[in-house]
């Protein structure tokens, strides 16, 4: 039986992905940063197969707004025995990310709001948080299930590509869009 508590599994299917892309940083210390905590599934697996070095740290944002899912994240990190590596922000995501020191991630994982503005208004800051040859990941590209949106996370993630050109570097384009960067300007 597993250690850890979910409900949902939304993530399982990009682990291959991950460490496709990301494997080097369990070599190192590395800093991580996710928006969009739930239950703690990604933040689980990156504490489990990246970010394996003593210095390597997490910062999870999240509303945290039902009482139940905080319980189960809180309980699914320790389970990972490696919470003193996580750093827990709760609140919206444009107040919590303000607060963090610029060009200091190495990894940083949006899955957070699916309006599109708050998609874009992550990236732009995250763009500030992530170190050159970093890694910018966008969860829910083509996800279009509430029709009362007027701007989905394609429409976002499509809009910081553009804005971003030469400054990043698209890896992977289907479900999840991981850019590198590659330029500071």
């Amino acid at each position: 039986m597993s250690k850890y508590e979910f409900t949902t599994d939304w993530f399982s299917t990009n682990e291959a992905n991950w460490k496709s892309h990301f494997g080097e940083l369990s070599t190192r210390s590395t800093r991580a940063l996710e928006i969009g905590s739930y239950e703690g599934r990604s933040a689980v697996w990156m504490l489990d197969n990246l970010l394996l070095d003593s210095g390597s740290t997490l910062v999870c944002v999240d509303l945290f707004h039902h009482a139940e899912l905080e319980s189960r994240f809180d309980r699914n990190i320790s389970a990972t025995g490696a919470a003193a590596k996580v750093r827990k922000l709760k609140g919206h995501s444009w107040r919590s990310l303000r607060t963090l020191e610029p060009v200091s991630f190495d990894l940083i994982y949006i899955d957070g709001s699916h309006h599109g503005q708050c998609v874009l208004e992550d990236a732009v800051h995250c763009f500030r948080l992530l170190r050159r040859d970093g890694y910018l990941i966008f969860d829910d590209y083509p996800w279009r299930d509430d029709e009362n949106h007027a701007v989905f996370p394609k429409d976002a993630i499509d809009a910081f590509m553009h804005l971003y050109q030469g400054q990043v570097k698209l890896l992977h384009l289907e479900w999840q869009v991981i850019f590198q960067k590659v330029d500071e300007r």
